[in-house]
């Protein structure tokens, strides 16, 4: 009820998790809680020990208490701006009641487990709506999230755009691990100032001051990683294609000797980009865009803590499905494509520097063909893969349909897996020419 744990002989069935009772002793000795300390405490801090339950006590009874005093720690040791800690966030008139309630369970002969139940139903109820109310009302939770779609999301275009633009020389070489916190921090920070980002409060703090510390589990922030890095690296590859683009343009515009090289250069370049560009769409405007409207509404019609914990669990769940993201053939098939686009887009800047030096081209003919054919034969083995039963899952079948839809505008990739189906039978043909002959 008070958020305090007093249990020396270890017999209650609520304990502290070893690892973070120093971090508890630390806490004490300071006035606040940093959003860190909040985080660990709040998912991992405490836990039920099943032996430990009194008899005719549910799992799911403790996991309530459980939260009643985690909520209340939260609610007292939580400070705003203009709020001493725990000042408003706890009315006394709750534990007031709460402590009545008990005293009156106390009082009885025997213990109803009923009656127990729902003294708890409604302390839990209580304390879920004032958590609420400190997220959603002091806490800006709608703002937050709005961010977090922003910046961990790739919303932000123009901030990203600024950032790779800055980073790209540095993104081309192996990662140097004692400096590279320090380069990609002075690369972000010089990226907001070249754009919108730099007059967003939120950007110095993108997890929720707050809010973070309560949704921001290990397994939270793992599915926002896992999409940050897909989304990153999508942005990239449609980058440096554009860059490809502009250089095959002036290589094509100077140096007409190796033409036809450079024409297939051209149209790899130009598939690819309409594959990027129609993945893009399907997953900022198809998914993160459609889920982000439904999340919105979601937390706009939810009364309690829980119920926006249960919205935001549910928002990142279906990211990663409908980003096939838990799908191993899929996301390597798709990687594969993305290094194919990025060994084309080295390919014209090492022959711009091969012509600008005048070295020898006479090797990018079969590079050219050899980059073409690859790409042909990933789009086939994808559009095979998207329409194959392996993946047809009912709660999926919606999704693929639309990825489909998408990556298959202008029956793209109908087209270039029938044409990949032409060459590779033409060229078993070719192959077995005696065969033939005997068989006439």
């Amino acid at each position: 009820m008070h958020g305090i744990l007093r249990d020396e002989g270890k017999e209650f069935y609520i304990q502290e998790v070893p690892h973070a009772k120093d971090e508890a002793v630390l806490a004490a000795h300071s006035l606040h809680q940093t959003d860190e300390q909040h985080a660990r405490e709040w998912h991992s801090g405490f836990e039920i020990v099943e032996q430990a339950l009194p008899p005719g006590l549910t799992k799911v009874v403790a996991r309530r208490v459980l939260f009643i005093g985690k909520a209340v720690r939260v609610l007292k040791h939580t400070t705003t701006s203009s709020e001493r800690a725990g000042e408003n966030n706890l009315p006394k008139l709750d534990t007031r009641q709460w402590a009545a309630a008990l005293r009156g369970l106390k009082a009885k002969a025997s213990l109803e487990r009923l009656d127990f139940e729902r003294v708890v139903e409604r302390m839990h109820a209580q304390a879920a709506e004032q958590l609420w109310q400190l997220v959603t009302v002091r806490a800006e939770l709608p703002q937050h999230l709005a961010a977090l779609k922003q910046y961990s999301l790739l919303s932000r275009g123009d901030f990203y755009q600024c950032f790779l633009l800055e980073s790209r020389r540095m993104l081309q070489l192996p990662p140097r691990m004692t400096t590279v916190n320090t380069e990609l921090g002075r690369l972000f920070q010089h990226a907001a100032q070249n754009s919108s980002a730099d007059s967003d409060c939120f950007f110095s703090n993108v997890c929720i001051r707050f809010a973070a510390p309560v949704h921001g589990s290990d397994q939270v922030m793992h599915k926002y990683n896992a999409l940050f890095r897909h989304l990153l690296r999508l942005k990239r590859v449609s980058m440096e294609l554009e860059t490809a683009w502009a250089a095959l343009g002036r290589q094509l515009a100077r140096h007409a000797g190796a033409q036809h090289a450079q024409q297939l250069l051209c149209q790899a370049r130009h598939n690819m980009t309409h594959f990027i560009s129609n993945l893009q769409i399907y997953m900022q405007v198809d998914v993160i865009e459609a889920q982000s409207c439904e999340l919105s509404k979601q937390i706009a019609y939810a009364r309690d803590f829980k119920d926006a914990e249960t919205a935001h669990e549910a928002f990142l769940t279906s990211l990663v499905e409908q980003s096939f993201l838990d799908m191993r053939p899929l996301t390597d098939n798709l990687e594969a494509i993305y290094v194919l686009c990025l060994r084309l887009c080295s390919t014209v800047q090492h022959n711009a520097e091969a012509v600008q030096a005048r070295e020898s081209t006479g090797a990018l003919d079969g590079r050219a063909a050899e980059i073409c054919s690859d790409f042909r034969r990933r789009t086939a083995q994808l559009y095979v893969l998207l329409q194959s039963n392996t993946l047809q899952a009912p709660q999926r079948v919606p999704h693929l349909r639309q990825l489909l839809l998408r990556l298959n505008f202008n029956q793209f990739m109908e087209r270039e897996a029938a044409e990949f189906a032409r060459i590779a039978e033409k060229g078993q043909n070719e192959e077995k020419p005696d065969i033939l002959v005997i068989a006439e």
